[in-house]
């Protein structure tokens, strides 16, 4: 059910994830699985942040994390939003936070 969830949570759109919820609540009934947290990487990605000059608020963090566990399972992925929303700052700062764990 975790996979289920956190697999498809960064492609629903945010008007529809309560409807995602109930749907996967309706599935497992009963069932409450806690998202599973990388510290090491969020962390990793909150340093190479502040080393760019950006600001490590949770919701940039988050995009990073949700974009790793993506790739951790596609080999490709795109990442489309309006100019400036911060596309390239994201998937720049996921791969170097993942090479300085290296």
């Amino acid at each position: 059910m975790r996979g289920l969830r956190d697999f498809n949570w960064p492609k629903i759109v945010v008007d529809d994830r309560q409807i995602f919820l109930g749907l996967i609540a309706d599935l497992f009934p009963g069932i409450q699985a806690a998202p599973q947290v990388d510290m090491e990487l969020q962390g990793r990605i909150r340093t190479v942040t502040r080393e760019r000059g950006l600001q490590a608020e949770e919701g940039f963090v988050l995009k990073c994390v949700q974009l790793a566990e993506i790739l951790e399972v596609r080999h490709c992925c795109f990442i489309i939003g309006n100019p400036g929303c911060g596309k390239t700052a994201v998937w720049g700062t996921l791969a170097d936070a993942q090479t300085l764990g290296k």
